[in-house]
């Protein structure tokens, strides 16, 4: 089963002062002040909210793998990510990135994941990676979590030179108004990312290799020597 290394990791943050109570507010939350990638930062996904759901602060993992030596649709694919928190417990999605150029982050990925590629930004342009991960049940904490991607991911690891995957939690997958909660809370999930300097815990992408398709010969022909069957059967029509 051949790992691949992250060509990117990174954290995007982006915050709003907006109601994100709302659909709305969700959905234009990474406009209004910008974005900040950032190298080291160990935390996945963030939500905030204060006592009046004012404030709302994002932040999504955006991960990026060289696929360009696979040419078939592996038979599986795995997205091996090392968790420190997960506190309080709530749910993940991997969804396909699209970022403005491959191997970096620049501000205009603040949303690339509904980014069809032109630059024309819509909630139905956004395409799940995987099924839900509910870290109540399926995640544990120092050690690796293990995510598997569906065939839409495994077909785009064959097509593409590269694959981007962004993990993020549902607020932003599900466009959701977070909860009112009568007071301050943060949600976060603590991934480490490759330039943890332990080394073991970077973030890993496993693919099975496709099996080769069988070949069936529609003719023997022996040129010289001999032909022997040990046992069974030998049928020619």
């Amino acid at each position: 089963m051949p790992d691949l290394a992250p060509t990117i990791d990174k954290k995007i943050t982006t915050a709003v002062v907006t109601n994100v109570s709302t659909t709305a507010g969700i959905e234009v939350a990474t406009e209004a002040s910008g974005i900040s990638a950032v190298d080291t930062g160990t935390e996945t996904t963030m939500t905030c909210v204060n006592s009046s759901n004012f404030i709302g602060q994002f932040a999504v993992v955006a991960l990026e793998f060289d696929t360009s030596d696979i040419s078939s649709v592996p038979a599986t694919a795995t997205l091996k990510l090392f968790s420190s928190t997960a506190s309080p417990e709530y749910d993940l999605y991997l969804v396909k990135g699209n970022f403005a150029t491959d191997g970096a982050i620049v501000a205009a990925d603040a949303r690339n994941w509904v980014n069809d590629g032109s630059g024309n930004y819509d909630i139905s342009n956004k395409v799940t990676y995987s099924s839900k991960i509910d870290t109540s049940e399926v995640w544990s904490n120092s050690e690796y979590n293990e995510i598997s991607l569906n065939a839409t991911a495994r077909t785009d690891m064959a097509n593409d030179d590269v694959i981007q995957i962004v993990v993020m939690d549902h607020f932003r997958h599900d466009v959701v108004g977070m909860p009112s909660t009568g007071g301050s809370v943060t949600y976060q999930t603590k991934i480490y990312m490759s330039e943890d300097t332990d080394g073991g815990r970077d973030p890993v992408l496993s693919y099975t290799e496709a099996a080769a398709a069988a070949i069936t010969p529609s003719r023997l022909t022996l040129s010289s020597g001999k032909l022997k069957v040990l046992g069974g059967k030998l049928l020619i029509k």
